[in-house]
């Protein structure tokens, strides 16, 4: 097993949290109002599409850091996070949906990054888990946004 290191882990842990709050409330209603709610909610939303844009930023950092494969197409792949993320945020309904669908195909730029040597050795190890949490989160948001 990869040893993802004892800061990261928990870091990315945390990061879930504004993710499980939305999701939360949105199963459990917590006796608050109908505005609070959709709130929490859209917030819980705009934050996963942020996490969506800074693994994109992972991603540039990984490509240029490695300086042997930093092709305008690597390059470009690394941006892609970001739009899909700023577009999902921007459709009027299923913002959750493609935001989950934008995580998986990350994950693959993710998968391919690691194949070329490009990521540290546990960062899959890392990404699966969070990844599968984060989609099912946002599956589960996005029959309430």
């Amino acid at each position: 097993m990869r040893s993802i290191p004892t800061a990261v882990l928990l870091f990315s842990l945390l990061g879930l949290l504004p993710l499980l709050m939305g999701t939360l409330v949105s199963i459990f209603n917590l006796s608050l109002s109908e505005q609070i709610m959709e709130i929490t909610i859209r917030m819980s939303i705009t934050y996963a599409g942020l996490i969506l844009s800074f693994l994109g930023g992972c991603l540039f950092a990984f490509k240029v850091k490695s300086d042997t494969n930093c092709s305008w197409q690597t390059l470009i792949s690394s941006f892609l996070p970001t739009l899909w993320a700023f577009s999902a945020l921007s459709l009027p309904s299923f913002k959750a949906s493609a935001l989950a669908i934008g995580f998986l195909i990350t994950y693959e730029l993710d998968r391919k990054a690691l194949q070329n040597k490009l990521t540290p050795n546990w960062w899959l190890a890392l990404r699966l888990p969070l990844t599968t949490v984060v989609i099912v989160l946002l599956i589960i948001l996005g029959f309430y946004a």
